[in-house]
């Protein structure tokens, strides 16, 4: 079965663990895209100046799945961006961590979702993205693979994204009478993907697609 590795934030694993998280939105990149049905390179994904402002969903003939348009900058032309996953296909998440082992023994691998005041500093805590796949102990299967714009997302799917209620002072909307605290979880999403985001120029403002990957957690 293809497997695919994902990122996640410590709060995310967090989540994930306390059995919250059943689906992850990302933004379509080299790695886990298709264009016009093929695999590019981080450097043809970067040549082809694509304008996350500029996009609509449709649906791909040629699979049947919904994916993008997105209007490239360099060939002045929309192209079909549509994700690698599939139903049923597997994932494995990389999550931020460190080798206990004295040098030379095998790996004793802690994580920082566990214990984020690990004792010998936070200095020791390793990135994500180096998470050997056999030190990973995330593992899910893929379920249905949604192409949307960001600010498309639910209030069931921000739940579904391992987000806790905030409290009601703590939400943007709250003094509304109208609002009842209906999309707090949505509020607290928005945040939680600034904190992510914004920096890269992808914030919650700015409505970039996003792949919706629903998944099943397998669990031993």
């Amino acid at each position: 079965m293809k497997q695919h590795a994902l990122l996640l934030s410590t709060i995310m694993v967090q989540a994930y663990l306390a059995d919250r998280k059943f689906v992850t939105r990302r933004l379509p990149g080299p790695t886990n895209s298709l264009v016009d049905g093929r695999r590019v390179s981080g450097k043809r994904w970067k040549e082809l100046q694509f304008d996350f402002t500029r996009y609509e969903v449709v649906n791909d003939s040629a699979t049947g799945f919904n994916c993008f348009k997105i209007w490239s900058g360099k060939d002045k032309e929309f192209k079909t961006v549509s994700p690698v996953y599939r139903k049923g296909e597997g994932l494995w998440f990389r999550e931020t961590w460190f080798n206990d082992a004295d040098k030379g023994e095998m790996p004793v691998y802690v994580y920082k979702a566990d214990q984020e005041n690990y004792p010998r500093g936070s200095s020791s805590w390793r990135p994500s993205i180096h998470l050997p796949k056999d030190g990973c102990r995330l593992f899910a299967t893929c379920g249905p693979i949604i192409c949307e714009p960001l600010q498309a997302i639910t209030q069931e799917q921000a739940i579904a994204e391992g987000i806790e209620r905030p409290a009601p002072h703590r939400c943007p909307g709250w003094q509304n009478p109208l609002n009842n605290h209906r999309d707090c979880y949505i509020c607290a999403y928005k945040q939680l993907w600034n904190q992510l985001n914004a920096e890269k120029g992808f914030g919650w403002d700015k409505n970039p697609p996003v792949y919706a990957i629903n998944f099943t957690p397998d669990k031993k």
